[in-house]
């Protein structure tokens, strides 16, 4: 069986989903795609549950040690400050992987932990909003 590497994933942000800037120290990357279920299930249904899908919404959640220098944090930290939504583009595996998505986030949290003896984490978690486009590199 063969094993799919991720320490080479990428993470890039961009304000305007035209030009897009690393974010450095990725720890991990969480994406979760999901869709609503909605329930459709009647007396035709013979006691079994049916449902038919919903809305679409996907979840990013990041971790990266933090550098005071990286401009993909500094563009993660404005839109969260402002409420904006930003745009990632997330390559979850190594490089020349041919699957990457593209989607606008809510960044709903952005966390900071930091311990003695130890580098300053930071963690997000984001919602999408509208599409998500799957594409190859």
């Amino acid at each position: 069986m063969a094993h799919t590497k991720a320490r080479l994933g990428m993470v890039a942000v961009s304000a305007a989903g035209s030009s897009y800037t690393d974010v450095g120290g990725l720890i991990s990357v969480d994406y979760d795609e999901g869709d609503e279920a909605i329930d459709s299930t009647d007396f035709d249904s013979e006691g079994n549950k049916e449902v038919v899908g919903g809305e679409k919404q996907s979840t990013l959640s990041l971790s990266f040690h933090r550098d005071e220098a990286d401009s993909g944090q500094d563009i993660i930290r404005t839109a969260k400050q402002a409420g904006n939504l930003l745009y990632f583009r997330v390559r979850p595996y190594e490089a020349g992987s041919a699957d990457q998505f593209i989607a606008q986030f809510l960044i709903t949290s952005l966390k900071n932990s930091s311990a003695r003896n130890a580098l300053v984490e930071c963690s997000l978690e984001a919602q999408s909003s509208g599409a998500i486009t799957h594409s190859t590199q």
